[in-house]
């Protein structure tokens, strides 16, 4: 155990060795781990140098080749079929293609296909495909499932990689309204945050992170900072 937490306080842990030690889901390991600050922003730096890949549904084919393409396994195309099931109201047809998708590696599918289900294990396992290729809403939401499973070391953790996530989105958006939307986003996120500090009894991180929020424009964070000085 010694050398698990030691290893978790080491600011060269790779972002291979991050990944390996968070998904081991040691609550204690993983409390060291949510203090290197270090390993944590190499371990997103890496996600963005990665290649990126195409996820959203193909675009300009008849719907026959989208078929073929689909029972082939080809990802974008089952997105496709996903959201034509929607269109039709065909929910058990949606929630087929997207998972098929999200095991074809679509981390937007597998985000779809978590937010469908009930089973918090499943919901769990489908956030977590996408959350650790970078989908930064499958990152608050996994945060938000440890933290229901008293998970608080762990939830903070995604919780983190999600504002690191979101921080470097900004610094590459050049669109206005792209940049507000991530703001807006960023701003749920520091209040989830601050809410799970509060309910661990650390305060003036709960606040740090209200504040933050409510200079973004979060009117929970706003309520929140009221009731704590009323």
């Amino acid at each position: 155990m010694e050398l698990k937490l030691a290893k978790a306080l080491d600011f060269e842990l790779s972002p291979a060795e991050f990944l390996e030690i968070l998904l081991a889901d040691d609550e204690l390991v993983n409390y060291a781990l949510e203090i290197n600050e270090v390993a944590s922003a190499r371990f997103i730096q890496d996600l963005w140098n990665q290649k990126k890949v195409e996820y959203g549904p193909l675009e300009g084919l008849s719907q026959g080749k989208i078929i073929q393409l689909a029972n082939d396994g080809d990802h974008r195309a089952q997105y496709c079929l996903a959201l034509k099931c929607e269109d039709n109201n065909d929910e058990d047809g949606a929630n087929n293609w997207y998972r098929l998708a999200g095991e074809n590696g679509n981390i937007l599918c597998a985000y779809e296909y978590a937010s469908s289900l009930t089973s918090l294990a499943d919901q769990m396992h489908w956030f977590k495909v996408a959350a650790v290729k970078g989908h930064v809403e499958a990152q608050r939401s996994l945060a938000m499932c440890y933290q229901e499973l008293g998970r608080f070391a762990t939830a903070k953790i995604w919780f983190k990689l999600a504002l690191k996530a979101l921080e470097s989105l900004l610094q590459k958006s050049t669109d206005t309204e792209e940049s507000d939307g991530l703001n807006e986003f960023k701003s749920t996120v520091l209040n989830d945050l601050g809410a799970l500090h509060w309910e661990q009894d650390e305060k003036e991180l709960a606040i740090e992170h209200w504040e933050s929020a409510a200079q973004l424009g979060n009117q929970d964070a706003v309520e929140n900072l009221e009731s704590f000085r009323n």
